[in-house]
């Protein structure tokens, strides 16, 4: 006796539908947008993100580079603003004693 079964789906052909419409470029995409609308990822990467912050030491020494560029960088453009202020008040200050020489 022989069963015969009703159900017809057939997992290689689902499998092949998928691939079809799987486009790797829009995979990111895809993926934020998923776990913007799902609240259970949201959670799983946050808490992912908090457990790398707080015990992963190559992700805590990539913060710790990353906030000593940002100190740099920031240093740089006030020392260069600095420079422009100074430069400026000395331009001023030569120009105002040759009015004032000429005068």
């Amino acid at each position: 006796m022989s069963k015969q079964s009703n159900d017809n789906y057939d997992s290689k052909a689902e499998i092949e539908r998928v691939e079809r419409k799987f486009e790797p470029q829009n995979f990111a995409k895809n993926f934020c947008e998923a776990a913007q609308s799902q609240k259970n990822i949201d959670e799983v990467l946050r808490n992912i993100i908090r457990d790398l912050v707080q015990k992963d030491y190559a992700t805590i020494d990539s913060i710790k580079e990353l906030i000593k560029k940002c100190e740099k960088e920031e240093l740089f453009v006030l020392v260069r603003k600095g420079l422009s202020v100074g430069w400026t008040v000395t331009i001023a200050v030569i120009s105002g004693a040759i009015g004032y020489w000429f005068k």
